[in-house]
């Protein structure tokens, strides 16, 4: 992530779901300005649907609808790893095209299913297709044979906190974390 993006995200982050100064990622923040925040009591990335998160996530759940935001919905995480579950470790690729593929299809389910559904002008046209891009931008290595990248299983595993055989796959809350690849 370029130091522009990286930046803009932090001060947005602090200014809507944090105490003007930083956020956290799960609840208040601890501190001086703990209880200043120009949209109430900041909540954190946790707390930051419709604000800093939207609808339609690719492993998260839509708000209100599942009673949680935050943890990611097995469901959702089985339908993008099914997008590959021919190809073996080796050959498997989560590319752009898979991304969008599901990207389109996971809105037109909240629309569908969600009352309350949310596209908001920042949340929605920016934040919610940047989720899925991120995935495969970040988590995919880049070699002279794949120079825009190859996301396998089991990195696309390690990101979001998943273990076991494709028959028998786990959730970990908590233990989501950047490839060590």
């Amino acid at each position: 992530m370029g130091i522009d993006l990286a930046a803009f995200l932090a001060v947005y982050g602090a200014v809507m779901d944090g105490d003007l100064t930083s956020w956290s990622i799960g609840g208040p923040t601890p501190g001086l300005l703990s209880s200043v925040g120009l949209l109430g009591t900041p909540q954190g990335i946790s707390g930051s649907h419709n604000k800093y998160e939207g609808d339609a996530s690719p492993t998260r759940g839509d708000l209100y609808q599942v009673g949680n935001d935050y943890l990611l919905q097995m469901s959702q995480f089985q339908d993008l790893y099914n997008r590959q579950a021919s190809q073996t470790e080796a050959t498997s690729n989560y590319d752009l095209q898979i991304l969008t593929d599901m990207r389109y299809e996971r809105q037109q389910q909240s629309v569908a299913n969600n009352p309350n559904f949310f596209y908001g002008p920042f949340t929605g046209i920016a934040v919610t297709p940047a989720a899925y891009t991120f995935i495969y931008r970040f988590m995919a290595n880049k070699s002279s044979e794949y120079p825009e990248g190859r996301l396998s299983k089991s990195v696309l595993k390690s990101f979001f906190s998943i273990t076991g055989p494709d028959n028998n796959l786990k959730y970990t809350p908590g233990w989501e974390k950047i490839p060590d690849n």
